[in-house]
């Protein structure tokens, strides 16, 4: 097999170079030092700030107020049901929400016929669906 010098002067040469020249052109060629790795140096900035980790702290203070103020407008809304919010916090914490996927559950359905419900509960606190007074 050829070295990897031969085959580069094969290809890049369109004569035969003499063999004390191609001992020489080897000889230089292993004596080279090895080229260093280019530095790569990091941009300058704040060390004590990261965007990532204020970002994602940005992110839990907006869904948290959103959640505050989703629990409060459940909490203000009439419902014959009973106290809504310590129902949403026995159903989030429930253990059975992961065994439903034993069961054939479409989470889809579930959120549209829940929008259905949320919207019938909206037109009937508004008292849009009361029947008329009898005159």
């Amino acid at each position: 097999m050829r070295d990897p010098l031969d085959r580069v002067l094969a290809r890049e040469l369109v004569v035969e170079p003499p063999p004390e020249l191609r001992a020489r052109v080897m000889e230089l060629a292993l004596s080279a030092p090895l080229p260093a790795a280019p530095v790569v140096t990091e941009p300058a900035r704040a060390r004590w700030l990261d965007w990532d980790l204020a970002a994602a702290l940005v992110a839990g203070l907006l869904l948290a107020l959103a959640a505050g103020q989703l629990l409060r407008w459940v909490d203000g809304v009439d419902l014959v049901l009973g106290d809504v919010e310590a129902a949403l916090v026995l159903v989030a914490s429930s253990p059975t929400a992961a065994l439903l996927r034993w069961f054939d559950v479409d989470p889809i359905m579930i959120a549209l016929w829940a929008g259905v419900g949320a919207i019938g509960l909206l037109l009937g606190a508004t008292g849009a669906l009361d029947r008329p007074a009898a005159a």
